[in-house]
């Protein structure tokens, strides 16, 4: 039996170490690369690849789901591989594992050893270069729009040099989710093809709805005839018992077999761990079973898992879905049997009626007098155990009949009477003295994770009555801490004014902040348009009044190689009211244009031409956006009247973006005084920029921010440079 056991348990360790170590194995570099990269918590797209004629290079071949890759995913490729034309990314890693470039498009030079003048292969690894060191060495390089990683393979196949790399795209990792909890649209996740007609089809709609009505006849067909075949009176209490004992006591007259299914399953765990530990230790990573299983199983993973192409995922998803089934079937009985119990113990318990009623009122006084104190979103967790404290007091008195009021006399009345007042009057007068005194400020470092490297953008998240230790920073980039400018090198002072007050001072910068406020302040100060206009194409654009011409009709190219799901499409147009009950308000106005129905990769470029409702506009000119999809899936939009093109100004595409700040103009040049101006701020904050030999203290500003109430928390801070090590 032994023998059989260990053989069985052989097969399944050999089993799961074929299905997970074939990526590694049998399949190229990129495949085991892809793996890396996403252990240090990236998204991580390839494409499929095929050796071609000459059987030397790689020639990358657009899989059939092919897409656009988002600003938080990445790209990877081999310098042996070359990019189709057609195709556009935002974020490439590309690791040079050759000493030739293939496309002299791509930033140089790189080989497999050597990056800007530094050969790899000379140095100690553990001793010449830390993480931060590394981080200004592969720091990104910027072309055709495109963001380029480029790693020489031997910092991923040198354990010093792969630690310390680690570090830095962990830290990239964590600068991506760095975004403002203000809200804005939630990016989607592409999918395949096939997944996604069938997620939208009305057959998957019917196939829940039969689903969800086969649970309940399974869980309660029992239940329903019964209902079905008794008139009311019959229903008692017992008969509801009885129907839902059944399937308690088929559990118990089967518990021997479904404890030893049990037992087999989860003995499969033993391979699936071992198999896991074996792919870590060959791609490095001491942790990387447990991070697989966790991301596997999160909850909020669970719609990549299942529309993901990856096979072993998904299969491990249902074998961890059945072992849980068998486990719930597994402890049921003891559970009920545990409740059962505790009930029983509950209504037979008995305290004595003085303790009862001196536990609630201390409870009640206890949790009156701290909210004096507390601020209440500190003290969640003690209201909730207070609350159920009462809970349950009140229900022991409700079965022991008991009235909470006559168990006291009236000394003890007075007492509490008493006591409560005065707790709610300091309720009342305490907050009134604390305005009256000075603020305690506590002090904390601005950066302060544990992690050898952090990169900018940087999300701060602060307690009450927190400022900071002094940061010195000594870098080139300007700094800011959400919309405001904290830092210009070469500025003795900087002065940040609100956008509306906006006046061309020779020297400024222009920075984006909430959309709507925004627009508002454009259409007050149609200035500031000719310096946030943008060249290329954006969703968000302002044309001239054209009344009295023919019918308009708007052009809409749609990009299908991302694969965009159907939409109801809007044209949100914003303008200033002229009339005298509207004048100097903000007109919005919103026009349904199309209905999308979708589209897939393989239909390329979609035009839809609809005729446009347009209202009659309230001023001269207008801003328009269009809004109800992704803005990356618009190639094109056109106004069109007659034969004749309206021309349309297009706007700077990152006032669109709620959820990061970014520089939308600014002027060439460094120079001694500099005004930063942003719709997100709302009062005049001057800084007198002081450097000493250490650099500039970022914290100085920052704690005046502080103190005015008027940064987010968290809070960014952010440079011009994008991503940039932060030094310590």
């Amino acid at each position: 039996m032994n023998k059989s056991i260990t053989k069985f348990t052989l097969f399944f360790a050999l089993l799961g170490i074929a299905f997970l170590s074939s990526g590694t194995m049998a399949s190229n570099s990129v495949d085991y690369y892809k793996e890396l990269f996403r252990s240090w918590n990236l998204t991580i797209d390839t494409i499929e690849t095929q050796e071609d004629t000459a059987g030397i290079n790689y020639v990358v071949e657009p899989p059939e789901n092919v897409n656009t890759i988002g600003a938080d995913s990445y790209l990877l490729l081999l310098s042996s591989q070359k990019l189709s034309p057609g195709f556009s990314y935002r974020n490439i890693i590309l690791i040079c594992d050759t000493d030739d470039l293939l496309n002299s498009a791509l930033p140089a030079p790189c080989t497999y050893t050597t990056l800007r003048d530094i050969n790899f292969s000379l140095l100690k690894p553990d001793e010449s270069i830390t993480s931060n060191i590394l981080g200004e060495v592969i720091r990104p390089v910027v072309v055709g729009g495109v963001t380029y990683y480029v790693v020489p393979e031997i910092l991923l196949v040198t354990p010093e040099y792969r630690l310390k790399l680690g570090n830095y795209f962990k830290a990239l990792a964590d600068a991506d989710k760095v975004t403002l909890e203000r809200g804005g649209a939630l990016s989607k996740t592409p999918v395949f093809d096939t997944v996604d007609k069938l997620r939208n089809s009305s057959i998957l709609e019917g196939s829940i709805y039969a689903f969800a009505l086969l649970t309940v006849v399974l869980l309660a067909g029992r239940l329903l005839v019964l209902l079905g075949s008794r008139s009311r009176s019959n229903f008692t209490k017992e008969l509801f018992v009885v129907v839902y004992r059944r399937p308690l006591n088929f559990i118990r007259k089967n518990f021997d077999v479904i404890i030893f299914i049990f037992f087999i399953i989860s003995t499969l765990y033993i391979p699936i761990i071992y198999a896991l530990g074996v792919r870590g230790a060959l791609m490095g990573d001491s942790g990387y079973a447990a991070s697989y299983i966790l991301n596997t199983l999160n909850p909020t993973n669970f719609p990549q898992v299942v529309m993901s192409k990856n096979i072993f995922k998904l299969g491990f998803l249902g074998y961890n879905y059945i072992l849980g089934i068998f486990a719930v079937l597994v402890t049921l009985p003891s559970f009920i049997s545990i409740i059962g119990n505790s009930v029983n113990k509950f209504r037979a318990f008995s305290l004595k009626n003085d303790f009862i009623k001196w536990a609630v009122v201390a409870v009640m006084w206890v949790t009156t007098a701290l909210l004096a104190f507390v601020e209440v979103e500190n003290m969640i967790s003690f209201l909730i155990g207070s609350l159920s404290f009462l809970m349950l007091s009140l229900v022991y008195m409700r079965n022991r009949k008991i009235v909470l009021v006559t168990l006291f006399n009236k000394k003890e009345g007075s007492i509490i009477i008493a006591s409560m007042v005065l707790t709610l009057t300091l309720n009342i007068t305490y907050p009134i003295y604390l305005n009256g005194t000075p603020i305690k400020y506590s002090h904390e470092p601005l950066i302060g994770l544990n992690k050898e490297i952090v990169l900018f953008p940087y999300s701060k998240k602060w307690g009450k009555n927190v400022l900071f230790r002094p940061h010195f920073y000594n870098g080139i980039s300007k700094v800011f801490a959400d919309g405001y400018l904290t830092y210009n090198q070469g500025a003795q002072k900087i002065i940040n004014r609100p956008l509306s007050a906006f006046e061309d001072s020779g020297n400024f910068a222009i920075i984006s902040g909430k959309i709507e406020p925004t627009i508002e302040i454009l259409l007050r100060n149609p200035g500031i348009l000719p310096l946030i206009q943008s060249n290329s194409f954006s969703t968000i654009f302002s044309f001239a009044d054209f009344a009295g011409q023919q019918a308009p009709r708007i052009e809409l190219a749609i990009i299908c190689t991302a694969n965009p799901e159907p939409a109801t499409i809007n044209l949100e147009i914003y303008s200033l009211g002229r009339d005298e009950a509207e004048q100097n308000a903000i007109i919005t106005e919103s026009i349904e244009i199309l209905k999308f129905p979708g589209c897939s990769s393989s239909d390329g470029t979609k035009i839809f031409e609809v005729p446009l409702g347009m209202p009659p506009l309230h001023e001269n000119f207008v801003i328009a956006r269009v809004v109800g999809t992704e803005p990356s899936i618009f190639l094109e939009v056109k106004l069109v009247t007659g034969d004749t093109e309206i021309p349309l100004t297009f706007l700077n595409k990152d006032i669109l973006n709620e959820n990061k700040y970014s520089i939308l103009y600014q002027t060439p040049g460094t120079a001694k005084f500099i005004t930063s101006y942003s719709a997100d701020v709302e009062k005049e904050f001057p800084i007198d920029v002081k450097t000493t030999e250490e650099g500039f203290d970022l914290s100085a500003p920052i704690n005046e921010l502080m103190k005015m109430g008027v940064l987010n928390n968290p809070f960014i801070i952010w440079t011009d440079q994008g991503i940039e090590v932060i030094q310590r």
